[in-house]
């Protein structure tokens, strides 16, 4: 048998293990798609400041000076809003594409599979897939489907409110808060009062789920606390919305003139 000796150590180099570096184009677009929601979030304070907030507990006098005032500011920068919407929405649907979602059977605190967490999160159960990403295969995440959710939801209330409007008279000035409680009596078709009720209230809801769950992601705030907080906020003025509505649909103005004018504005859209 060979003696044994002792040799000097020498280091051997290894290839740095790096993890992958994210597309330029990725990171373009996410830049494009958060910076983008900031915009539409500024619109969409004041407007539903004035026809969500607070109707739901001032008099409709002092609501209806609200409302003007809401609309006298972001009126002048409707391009800028159309613009922000529509990089959100281009600029999410291109992620989506760029980055396919993991099929994974794992489920942690801060996964996007999660959303908010749910209820059996918030009393403490555990956190569970949430049942959009279950039936989707992992496709769809809770706040992507509340915000392509929001798309026809968006689409028809602009139909209504801005594009029927503007067909009959040029413009939609005369659109003020009478036209929500019209809308909320009046329809073409058979039940339309309460689809439009419906509708209305899923507008609210998806908006607020979607601003707020988007908000939390973006800020990286995926804590229990957190998203107490955010549910806090989505309950609190989903209930605003709904009372507004309520009291928008028990109110009877008295202005014959503007009434014929919504009416036509509802039967030139047909709902």
């Amino acid at each position: 048998m060979e003696e044994l000796k002792k040799v000097i150590p020498e280091p051997i180099e290894l290839d740095e293990i790096k993890p992958p570096k994210k597309s330029w184009i990725v990171n373009i677009l996410k830049r494009v798609q958060k910076y983008s929601s900031y915009t539409f979030l500024g619109f969409y304070s004041i407007h539903s400041m004035s026809v969500v907030i607070s109707p739901s507990f001032l008099p409709m006098s002092l609501n209806g000076e609200i409302f003007e005032i809401s609309r006298a500011i972001y009126s002048s920068i409707e391009p800028i809003i159309f613009g922000s919407v529509a990089a959100h929405i281009l600029s999410g649907m291109a992620l989506r594409f760029l980055k396919p979602r993991k099929r994974t059977k794992k489920v942690y605190e801060n996964s996007e599979e999660t959303g908010l967490g749910g209820i059996t999160s918030l009393v403490g159960l555990g956190v569970r897939k949430s049942w959009i990403s279950k039936i989707t295969n992992n496709y769809l995440t809770p706040l992507s489907f509340s915000g392509y959710s929001l798309i026809p939801l968006l689409a028809i209330h602009f139909f209504k409110f801005k594009v029927a409007p503007t067909e009959i008279d040029g413009d939609s000035t005369l659109v003020s808060l009478s036209y929500i409680s019209t809308v909320l009596n009046h329809s073409l078709v058979k039940f339309g009062p309460y689809l439009n009720f419906v509708l209305l209230s899923a507008l609210v809801y998806n908006s607020s789920y979607h601003i707020m769950s988007g908000m939390l992601k973006f800020n990286g705030y995926y804590s229990k606390k957190s998203k107490k907080i955010g549910y806090g906020i989505i309950s609190g003025f989903t209930l605003m919305g709904i009372i507004s509505l309520i009291r928008f649909k028990y109110w009877k103005f008295d202005d014959a003139y503007l009434l014929g004018k919504y009416l036509k504005y509802i039967e030139w859209s047909r709902l």
